[in-house]
């Protein structure tokens, strides 16, 4: 144990005295003596640091020993004091003890024995003053420890294992509606209406083994009501007895929302294996949950047989990567995943084509994560098969189109034969004609070779700013917003370059075409719009039919039709006169507005 050291200030006028009791004192080792000649300046340090005693001369300038004793009281309390003097008046005595010396010690004879007197009556004083201080603050921790326990917000009871109630707190008589007399009067046979002598001497042997124990009870209040409680019991051993502390919990809410929360989880998991979607629940890597669709879509006997085995399991191995990032993003984060196509692998080993949606669910009280797949097997081919459709089509389209310029090209020839020849004159007017038609006819397959692309491949996200055509000499084009990506037919560009050409052939006078989106609620608009000499009002109804115009009367009917694919549509708004407007509407979900990409920018005018 470490040597315990005590600071005093010792106050003397004499200054030898106060070196010899220095001397004599710190020799022992612990001792730390700081001297003061006068109670003034002792008062000052007593006021800049502790010290555990003060050992004072009584005869002193200015103050006396029993003036500074009484100063020290009323500035310090009860830190021990010893006077220590040459006068031995009895009444000096009586007057330090009436005022709260510790210890009175008079100077004289072998110092050894005097300074070993004052060591050891140091030694009594501090010691005295520390128990009283530890008394104290022990005191004040039990009173602060009985008040918390009186006051807290759970029932607290103290029980021998006979069953009597030796102690509650506020808490217990508040929640039970007894007195404190009248619960101290009771056994706990008579508040908990499930607990025996039985119940209590094999709760006695647990807790002697566990120490603690917890464990749900109902107890019985004054008025009659029964209530669902948690109870915390603690072994105690005391003077050679057994008791039990324990803490009392009222959960009635708590097990109504429990016992809810399990009939909803039972309700929803009927309602999972009813969906015609397979549904699969897993935590920590492995299945927990699977309904009858999910074992018919991997080709299990039952949904049982999925049960506690990995979830990868049942992934194509080529689709791993993506289902662990997913995982591990809704473990992350907890947000739900967007859709996406997968394959599923089955117990035989073949794969199913899946689109699947991953969302946060509970699952027994614990966080897990819900997949529902839908077999996409049946549509995946379908796709296929159209795709293959649309090449043999392209493919068939192709070579008429060949075949027929051929056969085109080989009449042209002909015709400009019987020209050369100069034939009857009233059989020109006959060859102007077939001339003119074998003309149109060769525009009508090279508009459609422009047009034989769409719906052969997928919508794909579009830069508006990459798309639009490169304009001619004369005519410029004001930009004039930002960056936008539209969801479209990979032949938007194609429908802008008609868009072109119709300014080109109808605008008349155009100069400048403006390109520029707005948003609103239902959507973006995105206007092209020219100052030429716009469309006549009657035109305005005929300009999307099929076979419309001074040109092919295709343009527009097809780029219509073609927008419509993927949600978009197409009207002219412009004013006759002012110039034609064209105004693109892109649903919600079909754009994205963003940081320009291209090399052009909003505002910019460009001349071609």
């Amino acid at each position: 144990m470490a040597r315990q050291n005590y600071s005093i200030l010792y106050v003397d006028d004499e200054l030898p005295l106060c070196d010899l009791c220095r001397i004599y004192l710190e020799e022992r080792g612990d001792f730390l003596i700081e001297a003061a000649e006068t109670a003034e300046e002792a008062l000052g340090k007593l006021q800049d640091r502790h010290f555990d005693a003060v050992v004072s001369d009584y005869q002193m300038p200015g103050m006396d020993g029993i003036a500074f004793l009484k100063e020290v009281r009323v500035r310090y309390g009860d830190v021990p004091f010893i006077l220590f003097t040459g006068r031995g008046r009895e009444e000096i005595v009586i007057e330090a003890i009436r005022n709260g010396a510790d210890f009175y010690v008079q100077k004289g004879g072998d110092p050894r024995t005097l300074f070993a007197d004052l060591a050891h009556m140091i030694r009594n004083a501090v010691g005295k003053r520390r128990v009283a201080e530890e008394l104290r603050a022990s005191e004040a921790r039990q009173r602060l420890l009985q008040i918390s326990v009186d006051r807290a917000s759970d029932e607290v009871y103290w029980l021998d294992f006979r069953g009597q109630i030796l102690y509650v707190n506020d808490s217990a008589c508040r929640n039970t509606g007894y007195s404190r007399d009248e619960l101290l009067a009771m056994t706990i046979f008579e508040l908990d209406p499930d607990f025996t002598p039985e119940l209590l001497a094999r709760s006695r042997e647990i807790l002697r083994e566990k120490k603690t124990r917890v464990f749900t009870t109902r107890h019985r209040h004054k008025d009659g009501t029964i209530v669902d409680v948690e109870i915390m019991s603690n072994y105690v051993e005391h003077d050679g007895r057994d008791y039990s502390f324990a803490f009392a919990r009222n959960i009635t809410e708590r097990k109504r929302t429990e016992d809810e929360l399990r009939e909803s989880e039972e309700r929803y998991r009927r309602l999972l294996a009813q969906s015609f979607d397979a549904v699969i629940l897993h935590q920590e890597g492995k299945i927990v949950f699977a309904n009858a669709a999910a074992a018919r879509m991997v080709k299990a006997e039952s949904p049982s047989l999925m049960i506690g085995r990995p979830t990868l399991d049942f992934v194509d191995a080529r689709c791993a990567d993506l289902v662990n990032a997913r995982i591990r993003t809704m473990t992350e984060t907890g947000a739900a995943v967007p859709l996406v196509e997968e394959r599923f692998r089955c117990v035989d080993g073949s794969t199913v084509d899946v689109e699947v949606a991953a969302t946060g669910a509970l699952f027994a009280g614990r966080p897990a994560i819900q997949v529902v797949g839908r077999d996409i097997t049946a549509r995946k081919q379908t796709e296929k098969a159209l795709r293959e459709a649309n090449r043999k089509l392209k493919l068939l389209t192709s070579v008429t189109r060949h075949d027929i310029l051929n056969r085109l090209t080989a009449m042209s020839a002909h015709l400009e034969l019987a020209k050369y020849k100069k034939p009857d004159p009233a059989l020109v007017p006959v060859l102007e004609t077939l001339e003119s038609q074998a003309g149109a006819i060769r525009k009508l397959i090279e508009f459609t070779s422009v047009y034989q692309e769409p719906g052969s491949m997928e919508p794909r996200w579009q830069e508006l700013l990459r798309v639009l055509p490169a304009f001619p000499p004369g005519l410029a084009l004001s930009l004039e917003s930002g960056a936008v990506s539209l969801y479209a037919d990979p032949i938007l560009e194609k429908i802008f370059a008609n868009l072109l050409d119709n300014t080109l052939r109808h605008g008349g006078n155009a100069t400048t075409v403006r390109v520029f989106f707005k948003e609103s609620p239902d959507g973006l608009t995105v206007v092209w719009e020219d100052d030429g000499k716009g469309i006549p009002a009657g035109e305005k109804g005929k300009i999307f039919g099929e076979g419309y115009g001074n040109n092919t009367g295709l343009g527009l009917f097809l780029s219509r039709e073609i927008l419509s694919t993927t949600g978009i549509t197409i009207r002219e708004t412009g004013e006759p006169g002012r110039g034609a407007r064209f105004e693109l509407l892109v649903p919600k979900g079909g754009y994205r507005i963003g940081t320009v990409g291209g090399q052009r920018s909003p505002g910019d005018l460009y001349y071609r």
